[in-house]
């Protein structure tokens, strides 16, 4: 067996659910994770640092949404849901990430 980072998602998701694999390589990229992590989508908290949790996401946020290529999307006032498609990210990703750089 090979070493290496290994990263599996549900390929029932919609195609916009980019963020669940980015945030999931974040954490590797971070080195977040020790040797092994499993994430189960099943709603249980995981016994992790929030702060790691929120580092994640905002790698996994500025992966498909670039804070300089939102922020001139964003200059033509383009609802939220346009640039989401746009960007091909959930109306929920592009809001928070609307938010959280200050957009809106």
């Amino acid at each position: 067996m090979s070493e290496g980072a290994l990263i599996a998602v549900n390929d029932g998701h919609v195609p916009t659910r980019h963020f669940s694999l980015c945030h999931e390589l974040g954490h590797h990229l971070l080195g977040h994770t020790e040797r092994f992590h499993l994430s189960l989508s099943d709603g249980a908290q995981p016994a992790q640092d929030y702060r790691l949790g929120r580092a994640a996401n905002e790698f996994a946020a500025d992966l498909p949404m670039p804070r300089r290529l939102l922020a001139e999307a964003n200059a033509a006032e383009r609802s939220t849901a346009e640039l989401a498609s746009q960007f091909e990210v959930s109306e929920i990703a592009m809001g928070y990430r609307l938010l959280n750089l200050g957009l809106r």
